[in-house]
C-alpha cells in the first residue's frame, strides 16, 4: 500500500512526481468539511494496521500521524488544509507553504519567475465509514501539458515528473471540470474511533506481535 503520509501530501508516490497548480480551483475555499473530523485509519494489503493516520479535530485542524520508524512513536504535524467543490468532486487542497515544515517541493521548472506559493490538489470521496483519496495522475496530466491541450510545463528526470498548471481559479476549475485528472484506483481509509494516542499505542501493539510471530 502507499505510504498515507505521501498519500496525503502528494509527494512521493511515484518518486518524487509531484503535480502543482498555480491557482485552488473555484472561487471559494472552505477551511472545514465536517465529514472530515475524526480519525481514519488505512490497513496494509494483508490487513495489519497501517503506520500512517488522518486525524482532524473539532477545529478542523488536519493532522497527519506517521511513524518514522517501525515500533516508534507516532509523530503529529498540522497539515493547513482547504476544501474545494467542482461540479460535483470535491478536492483537499494544500499550498506549498504549508507543506515545508514536512517536505520541500522546491522550485517550479520552467517557468521565468517563480509564483509565491503553487498548490496540490487530491480528489476525495465519502461512501459511509469509509473515505476514499484520489491521487493526481502525474503522468496523465504531463501528456495533456505537453501535447498542448491544458496550460504548464513539465520536468522529466531520473526521479520522477515534475509537473505545472498554470491559470487562474475559474482556468484550474475548468480543467478539472473537463478532463479526469486524478488515478482511477483510491486509497481507501475506514473511520475510527480510536484518539490519536490509541492509535500510536495499538499500532506499536501490532507491530510487536508481528515481529514475534515465526
Amino acid at each position: 500500500m502507499k505510504h498515507l503520509a505521501a498519500v496525503l501530501l502528494v509527494l512521493t508516490l511515484s518518486g518524487c512526481s509531484v503535480t502543482r497548480f498555480e491557482s485552488p480551483p473555484g472561487e471559494v475555499l472552505d477551511s472545514c468539511d465536517t465529514r472530515w473530523r475524526g480519525l481514519w485509519i488505512a490497513f496494509e494489503d494483508d490487513g495489519e494496521l497501517g503506520d500512517a493516520a488522518i486525524h482532524v479535530d473539532e477545529a478542523c485542524r488536519l493532522m497527519m500521524l506517521d511513524q518514522a520508524e517501525r515500533g516508534g512513536p507516532v509523530k503529529s504535524v498540522h497539515v493547513p488544509s482547504n476544501f474545494a467543490r467542482v461540479g460535483r468532486d470535491d478536492y483537499v487542497v494544500v499550498s506549498d507553504l504549508a507543506l515545508k515544515p514536512v517536505f520541500e517541493l522546491g522550485p517550479v521548472p520552467g517557468v521565468s519567475e517563480q509564483p509565491a506559493k503553487t498548490f496540490v490538489l487530491m480528489r476525495y470521496r465519502f461512501r459511509g465509514d469509509r473515505l476514499e483519496l484520489y491521487d493526481i495522475d502525474d503522468r496523465k496530466v504531463a501528456l495533456l501539458v505537453v501535447d498542448g491541450t491544458i496550460e504548464g510545463t513539465v520536468l522529466k528526470s531520473d526521479d520522477g515528473l515534475q509537473v505545472y498548471v498554470q491559470g487562474d481559479r475559474a482556468r484550474i476549475a475548468k480543467v478539472l471540470s473537463t478532463h479526469k485528472l486524478t488515478e482511477d484506483k483510491p486509497t481507501v481509509l475506514e473511520r475510527s474511533d480510536w484518539t490519536p494516542a490509541q492509535f500510536e499505542r495499538e499500532l506499536i501493539a501490532s507491530q510487536a506481535r508481528q515481529a514475534d510471530e515465526p
